[in-house]
């Protein structure tokens, strides 16, 4: 029997970005992360990580920590190994739903406390396959001043990154100079100062792949349509461009531009994939899902008003799966075997918004059964703690998986919370190394970085 948990203890990790990242529904200078702790009696200690963000989930670093405080007995008397735990969390699961960041440090923290104290990774306590191999990340551009955006897309493209996600702004003016770029402008345009010269036959500089997130900029589904017509780029897929929940309206925007829709803050658990399963849409046998299906075909929509206007039909739209092992000659991102998902839909699963590892791969499953793809993200400001966490999902994840976020590390913070940033380098991959194998979460946590909640 593992050594029982003294105590779960909260701590915040308050960490100056060392750039502002600006988007649709927020901009951040700093972050300020729920830490937990989990100590047992022998003396080891395991630590989770929670980001709550009141317009994502609706929390604050206050309701979080309240919620670490109210359970934390009852936690520590349920988790003693890692059925404990998945059952106290399933007695309490209309709770997680409404604080599931919160949850997500409390897993965390319990789950590195049970490798610690097991001599192994957390994939084992969890029945997951290890880590092997690397793992790709996709660029994110926020929402910066031109110059600066140009600058920071530059820098990706230097370093080898082919897989884009841009943010946008809802002004046409500002998006339309963003999207230059990924058809072989410069800075001042096409043919201008360090422009692409690599734009191919569809319009874009060869090799790269582009999403767009709106971060529920819209309320109506017309304007939406005729903004993101309007400024070209041929993205494959555009993330949250309407109100939070509006699966009517992202329908509409996915059919008339022909581009798939990503499900973020629309997203928070696994059941709500269950509305967007239609009866009689087609999905993947479990043998299919198994082998997985190779390349996933772009999305073709019924042909509406602004079909073919935004998204270049062909190779260059084509959404191919990815475990971060392989890349093709192109350039672009594959998995092993290639990704089996299809349809207008692409789950966005960021494992402190949906509350934990365990409530990740619900999603990641549930998706699966359903066709649906799935991008790995993450919050803007996480510490190597929720990106180790993220590992874990992206490797179990396999062929279902479209897109990875994250990994930023001191690319973004000024100083991580671990000794060791996991961050990732050229070309967007980060391979864990030691980390992969070493008990826990394979992290070493600077304890004195850590700010007692009040």
């Amino acid at each position: 029997m593992p050594a029982p948990i003294a105590s779960l203890e909260v701590y915040s990790y308050p960490a100056p970005f060392r750039a502002v990242f600006r988007h649709a529904s927020a901009s951040r200078s700093s972050t300020e992360n729920l830490i937990v702790a989990a100590r047992s009696a022998d003396g080891l200690t395991g630590y989770g990580e929670g980001c709550p963000r009141s317009y994502v989930t609706g929390e604050t670093a206050e309701s979080a920590a309240a919620f670490v405080r109210k359970h934390a007995p009852a936690v520590a008397d349920a988790a003693r190994d890692e059925p404990g735990l998945r059952a106290w969390a399933e007695a309490h699961r209309s709770e997680i739903d409404e604080h599931p960041a919160a949850f997500c440090a409390v897993e965390l923290a319990v789950l590195d406390l049970l490798g610690k104290t097991a001599g192994v990774p957390i994939e084992d306590v969890l029945g997951l396959p290890r880590l092997a191999g690397a793992f790709a990340y996709s660029a994110v551009l926020g929402d910066a001043p031109y110059p600066a955006y140009w600058w920071q897309f530059r820098r990706y493209r230097r370093r080898g990154f082919t897989d884009f996600k841009v943010k946008v702004s809802g002004d046409l003016g500002r998006d339309r100079r963003k999207m230059r770029l990924f058809t072989g402008g410069g800075l001042f345009g096409s043919g201008g100062l360090f422009g692409g010269g690599g734009a191919s036959a569809g319009g874009r500089e060869r090799g790269l792949r582009l999403r767009l997130d709106a971060n529920n900029l819209w309320t109506d589904a017309d304007d939406c349509i005729r903004h993101l017509a309007a400024i070209g780029g041929a993205p494959f897929a555009v993330e949250e461009p309407l109100r939070a929940g509006d699966l009517a309206g992202f329908e509409r925007v996915s059919e008339e531009l022909g581009v798939r829709i990503i499900l973020d803050e629309s997203l928070l658990r696994a059941a709500q994939l269950d509305s967007l399963g239609a009866p009689g849409a087609p999905r993947p046998s479990p043998a299919e899902r198994e082998r997985g299906a190779g390349e996933i075909p772009a999305y073709a929509g019924r042909a509406g008003k602004y079909a073919g206007t935004m998204a270049q039909r062909g190779r260059d739209s084509r959404l191919r799966g990815n475990d971060g092992k392989v890349r093709g000659d192109d350039g672009r991102l594959r998995g092993d075997d290639g990704a089996n998902v299809s349809g207008k839909w692409i789950a966005n699963v960021r494992v402190s918004k949906m509350g934990g590892v365990r409530r990740s791969m619900e999603v990641v499953e549930k998706a699966a059964e359903l066709g649906i793809g799935v991008i790995v993200g993450a919050q803007v400001g996480e510490t190597s703690i929720l990106t180790r966490a993220g590992l874990s999902v992206m490797q179990a994840a396999g062929s279902a998986l479209a897109a990875s976020e994250g990994a930023f590390g001191t690319h973004l913070l000024r100083e991580d919370l671990t000794s060791e940033s996991l961050t990732f380098g050229d070309g967007g991959l980060l391979a864990p190394g030691a980390v992969a194998a070493a008990p826990g979460l394979g992290l070493a946590v600077r304890e004195d970085a850590l700010r007692a909640v009040a």
